[in-house]
């Protein structure tokens, strides 16, 4: 079976990879052909989680997320144009020649994640020990005095929208050095909560009870205000970070799959409303609102509440519209290097001795810079393949999509594996945080992705020892 899968999957890229060397114009039956294409790898995917049977019909897993982004942005636009909700001049496609193609590119990024994923994985290595339980106490002090100093840094443009536009999608960090300690508290406090939660079987409401009001109360709190501000990644991220904190320590799911799909639903429209509304410049609220939902009654598409994500393909059609042209070339990895040095190394001081042009600092600069400049208002962003294309090419990016495959499968087994006694705190970090982050990869950048990991993880070695030696 396997061998099977991994035939047909080589088979398929092969395909598409002649479609995206040769085709260069518009065909409607090119573009129904890549399409089911593109239903068979899923199948491939869907069926290779029935093989195992800590996974087995378990929906809430960081690569279903990742690959339901992948697939909204890679297929929604191309079925609205066959249905006609979309015609060949709609802006989203860059140029009517490019359609197939890029597609055709999506689904080659989709099927690679597919092929590293159905290897025969077994969970992370671990060591054969027990986990540490070890004080909250130093991770509650940093939620209170963070989340302070993020209350104080709040101002009127934080509600009317106005810090939003004017600082774009692609300016340097606007984020307070309050909410960067803020996120990594609230990492490091439910990751060892979960590690000292693990096999004491609790239920999810258990799980919930166990933790201080004033804890929950912070919790809360700030993912409102984000969600007033318009910014909904940190609000999902968190709660995907609390959600896979109790997977991690109870292995099971926190609810049915059919309550999540529903729940997935219902906050996919709040966060097309809270996106169209953060535009908006007022105090008032209710006005947000009213115009989120003109805009959004105004959407004709196969999905209104994921239109948004699935427009992120634009950036995927600049890319390929400025590297079809010879004189250009991708970047030999200059924008992975750079990633990779500001994880170990803040910007501030990075910049020292490495200093970039600002459109060499990340995939999303480099493709706003040559589609509208770097004075745009707002930014293109990326995606997770286009991220590595735009560094290594067609070929690099295929091997970088089988690399994720194989890291998520083994974030998914090690989630909800059932051996109690392997553990590893570096490994726990990893794929909770990966959990978390999962479903915004899609249209982000995989690299950057592991920064706050390391401080967490860094932080709990530092809180684990604390706690050690108070114990003496």
């Amino acid at each position: 079976m396997i061998i099977w899968q991994l035939v047909s999957l080589s088979a398929i890229i092969l395909v598409l990879l002649n479609i995206f060397i040769d085709v260069d114009v518009y065909s409607q039956q090119n573009l129904i052909a890549i399409l089911l294409l593109g239903v068979f790898v899923l199948m491939c995917y869907i069926l290779d989680g029935r093989r195992y049977d800590t996974i087995r019909g378990k929906v809430i897993r960081p690569s279903w997320l990742l690959v339901f982004g992948m697939c909204i942005i890679v297929f929604q636009n191309p079925i609205d144009l066959l249905l006609n909700n979309l015609h060949l001049g709609s802006a989203i496609f860059v140029h009517q020649n490019l359609i197939v193609k890029g597609v055709a590119y999506g689904t080659i990024a989709i099927a690679s994640f597919t092929l590293g994923y159905i290897l025969p994985y077994r969970p992370f290595n671990t060591a054969n020990k027990a986990a540490t339980p070890a004080s909250l106490r130093l991770f509650a002090v940093l939620l209170v005095l963070s989340m302070a100093g993020f209350l104080l840094t709040i101002d009127a443009d934080f509600f009317s929208g106005k810090s939003y536009v004017e600082s774009g999608d692609i300016s340097t960090s606007h984020t307070k050095i309050s909410e960067v300690l803020l996120w990594i508290a609230f990492n490091g406090y439910f990751i060892q909560y979960a590690i000292n939660s693990r096999g004491k079987g609790l239920s999810f409401r258990e799980y919930v009870g166990g933790i201080p009001i004033f804890i929950l109360l912070i919790f809360v709190g700030y993912l409102s205000l984000k969600l007033v501000s318009g910014m909904r990644e940190p609000v999902l991220r968190n709660i995907l970070l609390f959600v896979f904190s109790y997977i991690y320590a109870s292995r099971r799911s926190p609810m049915k799959a059919t309550t999540f799909i529903v729940s997935l639903i219902v906050a996919s429209f709040v966060f097309s409303i809270v996106s169209i509304g953060r535009g908006v410049i007022t105090d008032d609220l209710s006005e947000k609102y009213r115009v989120g939902m003109e805009i959004y009654d105004d959407r004709n598409s196969i999905s209104p509440t994921t239109s948004e994500l699935a427009n992120s393909q634009y950036c995927d059609f600049v890319a390929l519209k400025y590297f079809d042209k010879e004189e250009n070339q991708q970047l030999g990895g200059a924008i992975q290097a750079r990633y990779i040095a500001s994880t170990f190394i803040p910007n501030r001081i990075l910049n020292n001795f490495w200093d970039v042009e600002t459109d060499m600092q990340g995939s999303a600069y480099f493709l706003t810079a040559r589609d509208r400049g770097l004075k745009a208002e707002s930014g293109l962003g990326s995606t997770i393949h286009t991220d590595f294309y735009v560094d290594f090419g067609i070929v690099g990016m295929i091997l970088c999509m089988v690399l994720v495959g194989f890291i998520f499968k083994k974030t998914d087994l090690t989630l909800y594996s059932n051996d109690s006694n392997r553990y590893s705190l570096l490994v726990t970090v990893l794929v909770i945080c990966l959990g978390a982050s999962s479903f915004y990869l899609s249209r982000s950048v995989f690299i950057p992705t592991l920064k706050i990991p390391l401080y967490t993880y860094i932080l709990l070695i530092i809180n684990q020892r604390f706690s050690l030696s108070s114990k003496k």
